[in-house]
């Protein structure tokens, strides 16, 4: 009788942890189920979100050129300006490629493209590609270099990408007849900081705790990523992205930089 109790003792042992084992195997495929999701997800916002304006500046340049090629005929000195804005469109094709590109390796297993590059030209073309977003709300673009060493070694799609999610959201957060300003300097430790200062009013300190965050926005049309999937671009470079308000409220990218 002893040995009948132990049996079944055992055999209940053996099912109940046989269906805690299956039970926590579900659980598992769930949760993977659900992160695979997560990032699909985030990868499809993180496009959508960064596709937006070179999406918009290739509906521009291509009615401009259909506007231009209905003139040429009659005024042959078109021909140049056709040209120059069929070059834009392609320029625009192949930044929204690398996007792509850039992005879905990223969010598919952290891959970089790594090169040596010019920080100043990174801000440069970040700064040029947000112009006419400026121009249209009246917000002005300041940049100061005040750096030594210019060489950074990252992935430029990814650090492009950061910086011009930045840029955008200054430019949002600052009112009308004021400025942006952009500074490129070096830190104490001798890496390279890129900082981004707007003009809008102070984060509170829960939203600067959130701000990070995927998908928390205090936008209507927002969809939360921009600074997230900005922030894990940096990190991806062995960078680091923060805000600070003092002793002006800004948001900063701090980088490894190169020695020539």
């Amino acid at each position: 009788m002893d040995m009948q109790i132990v049996m079944l003792t055992l055999s209940l042992t053996g099912l109940i942890i046989g269906m805690v084992v299956d039970e926590r195997m579900r659980a598992e495929q769930k949760l993977r189920d659900s992160l695979q999701l997560i990032a699909a997800g985030e990868l499809a916002g993180a496009l959508a979100h960064e596709l937006h304006q070179p999406m918009s500046a290739l509906s521009a340049y291509s009615e401009s050129a259909l506007m231009l090629l209905k003139v040429v005929d009659h005024n042959p000195s078109q021909l140049d300006k056709v040209k120059e804005v069929l070059t834009k469109v392609v320029s625009e094709t192949l930044r929204a490629s690398d996007i792509v590109r850039g992005l879905r390796s990223y969010f598919i297993g952290g891959a970089s493209h790594l090169q040596r590059t010019s920080a100043r030209k990174i801000v440069d073309d970040c700064v040029q590609r947000v112009e006419k977003t400026a121009l249209k709300a009246g917000v002005a673009l300041e940049t100061n270099y005040s750096h030594n060493n210019d060489v950074l070694l990252v992935d430029v799609v990814q650090i492009n990408t950061a910086l011009g999610n930045l840029l955008k959201n200054a430019i949002d957060a600052s009112p009308s007849a004021s400025s942006v300003v952009i500074n490129l300097c070096d830190t104490q430790d001798k890496q390279l900081c890129i900082q981004v200062i707007d003009q809008g009013a102070r984060l509170l300190d829960d939203v600067a705790d959130q701000v990070f965050r995927p998908f928390y926005t205090q936008k209507k049309d927002g969809l939360g990523l921009g600074l997230s999937v900005s922030k894990s671009l940096v990190e991806n470079n062995a960078g680091v992205l923060r805000y600070v308000d003092q002793p002006h409220k800004c948001f900063e990218i701090i980088l490894p930089s190169e020695r020539d």
